[in-house]
């Protein structure tokens, strides 16, 4: 966080980097809210973002796990013309899911006691109130 105090002597640019310093160290000023998908580049990202917060002393207020996809609740219907496929997307989504829970899991691992949200896969197109409702619920009652 330093970095640019180290470059610059004084002036305006020091006291501009100071000042942003001095908030984003402060925890009744700033703090991060890390968000993520379910997977595992982007929570080993969140990993490093976490750890890189810690050591330079920025506060984290949060972690959101985004556009989660929930398992399919019915197997596939039976008598239906194309089973075979049914049951492959089936599995498909399954395994998906299984998938993103692992890493939910993991989220939750690093977390330490901060409040991890987990929100669900929502289209964004025609994004309507209740839908925002919706979000916001889930982000009010994260699960930690």
């Amino acid at each position: 966080m330093d970095g640019l105090l180290d470059i610059v002597d004084g002036g305006p640019i020091r006291e501009q980097a100071l000042a942003v310093r001095d908030m984003l160290s402060d925890p009744t000023r700033s703090a991060v809210v890390a968000v993520t998908l379910a997977e595992t580049t982007p929570v080993n990202e969140t990993a490093e973002l976490l750890q890189t917060c810690t050591e330079v002393g920025v506060r984290i207020s949060g972690i959101v796990v985004n556009a989660v996809e929930s398992a399919p609740a019915s197997p596939v219907p039976s008598g239906v013309r194309g089973a075979a496929l049914w049951r492959e997307l089936y599995d498909e989504a399954q395994s998906r899911a299984t998938a993103a829970m692992t890493e939910i899991d993991r989220v939750r691992g690093i977390a330490g006691d901060v409040t991890v949200s987990v929100l669900a896969r929502r289209p964004v197109a025609g994004m309507d109130v209740p839908t925002v409702a919706a979000l916001a619920d889930d982000l009010a009652g994260g699960r930690a």
